[in-house]
């Protein structure tokens, strides 16, 4: 299933992509990783997560690996692009931990590494 999400959101379909995701979603992006931190909450929290990115080009979350933790699944990704204007090529590297319950994910939490993602409760 997470597999689809990130086709979905690789493909622009963020519409696909919520047909995974609860509409209680919560998805968290903390100040280590942004100038902008903040928290993304149901469908609408989603799209305007993706709105964020207007301005930039090429934009591309891939996934390295899915690795099993618990209940959540880690996934450290890369995420790259564009800027329209400048054409600067920006890339962070971050850890997702993914949340389900009774088939759709429910929250998604940024971390820097790895480490630090397992060592966070979801």
């Amino acid at each position: 299933m997470l597999e689809r999400i990130f086709a979905a959101f690789e493909q622009g379909d963020v519409e696909a992509a919520l047909e995974f995701i609860d509409p209680d979603f919560v998805a968290v992006i903390g100040p280590e990783l942004s100038a902008e931190p903040d928290i993304y909450r149901g469908h609408e929290g989603v799209r305007r997560y993706v709105a964020g990115f207007e301005g930039m080009e090429d934009v591309l979350l891939t996934p390295q690996e899915f690795i099993e933790d618990g209940e959540r699944v880690l996934v450290p990704t890369v995420l790259s692009a564009r800027g329209a204007s400048s054409g600067i090529e920006v890339e962070q590297r971050v850890v997702q931990a993914w949340t389900f319950r009774r088939g759709k994910a429910v929250r998604v939490e940024a971390f820097a590494d790895l480490d630090s993602a397992r060592e966070a409760t979801a």
